[in-house]
């Protein structure tokens, strides 16, 4: 469970955003509908509904490049990537041959597709392409050396992951990001000093929130607790909520992580993120059943990034209420939007047996 909430998502360097289409004038006014409805089902995490628009769009020819774009990122959404390695390559056909940063944004989500089936060479072509047009480009030899690291080159993808963090020294998200890689491969106390010197550099300088999340990385939960409630103190942010709620965890007080996670929903509903927290310290109590509403609560909310692990932990408090037909046909399901989950895999024969 909390493996799949701190895990690495390679995804692409841009999250799941809408590309304003440029050109707009030259289409019909029908056309500019057809891709206006299709850019705001995306916008809206309605991946199904933009999936059809922007196939619509493609197949009538409107700003193909574009639409085909759109399609794969819409696929993408729905874990349908050998679909959205289609359209994303069908994409790349339609440029004009001289790679800009369209194509390389295209690449980005072709890449992530391919690390998302299990090809990592070629994702790591892919990355190879995009550092040769922009050798400065921070998300691509982040993603590239993270994949080496996976692979088991460690030197070479140690120095990608540092050539990354020196572009830019006060990303503090990278930072915990390439902790986070190097300590599910093996290499927890490179990670660990890549955090420490940031902490060290950053000095009186770093906000309360950035001393304290680095502080809670580094085990040293008194300094991130004190850091984060003056954080709080000055703005409730979901993610101050979540760190210093996540930080009272590790302290060993569970009741007070709740009523951190509680407090925030009662004023903001939005952020799936706290109803995983919720539910996750909800569980370690042994509040079954609160925790299976926190996981309901959090996935009626549409989060597509968040709905993978929501729907993990889900079956998890099923089986920990003993309600094994239940989660068996939620696994079902699982298993077969996200095939490549060995651990659920593992999972769903437990299951069968029961």
């Amino acid at each position: 469970m909390e493996k799949r909430k701190n895990g690495k998502r390679i995804i692409a360097a841009a999250a799941l955003t809408v590309f304003i289409l440029t050109g707009c004038s030259s289409m019909s006014e029908d056309e500019a509908a057809l891709i206006a409805s299709a850019d705001a089902a995306l916008g809206a995490g309605d991946y199904q509904e933009a999936a059809k628009a922007y196939e619509e769009a493609a197949e009538a020819g409107v700003a193909p490049e574009d639409s085909l774009r759109g399609l794969g990122i819409a696929r993408m959404g729905t874990t349908d990537y050998e679909g959205a390695m289609e359209a994303l390559e069908a994409a790349l056909k339609e440029s004009n041959g001289i790679p800009g940063a369209r194509e390389v944004d295209i690449n980005y989500y072709l890449a992530s597709c391919c690390y998302q089936l299990g090809d990592k060479e070629r994702a790591l072509e892919i990355y190879d392409a995009i550092l040769k047009i922009s050798p400065k480009e921070a998300p691509a030899l982040e993603l590239r050396g993270s994949i080496k690291v996976e692979l088991g080159q460690f030197d070479a993808g140690i120095q990608d992951l540092r050539s990354a963090i020196s572009l830019d020294e006060t990303n503090y998200d990278r930072m915990i990001s390439v902790l986070q890689t190097l300590d599910k491969n093996g290499h927890r106390e490179e990670g660990l000093q890549i955090i420490r010197s940031a902490r060290e550099r950053g000095g009186s300088s770093l906000s309360d929130y950035d001393r304290g999340r680095l502080s809670f990385y580094l085990e040293d939960y008194e300094t991130a607790k004190t850091s984060l409630e003056q954080a709080r103190s000055r703005s409730d942010d979901y993610q101050v909520s979540s760190m210093l709620g996540q930080t009272y965890e590790k302290l060993g007080d569970y009741n007070y992580a709740v009523s951190l996670y509680q407090s925030y929903l009662t004023k903001d509903k939005s952020h799936a993120e706290i109803y995983n927290r919720l539910g996750l310290c909800l569980l370690k109590m042994g509040n079954y059943k609160e925790a299976l509403s926190a996981f309901e609560d959090g996935l009626a909310g549409g989060d597509a990034s968040m709905a993978q692990i929501l729907e993990f932990n889900q079956i998890v408090a099923l089986e920990y209420l003993g309600e094994f037909k239940k989660a068996s046909v939620l696994m079902d399901a699982y298993v077969a939007r996200y095939p490549w989950d060995t651990d659920a895999q593992r999972e769903y024969t437990f299951l069968k047996t029961r």
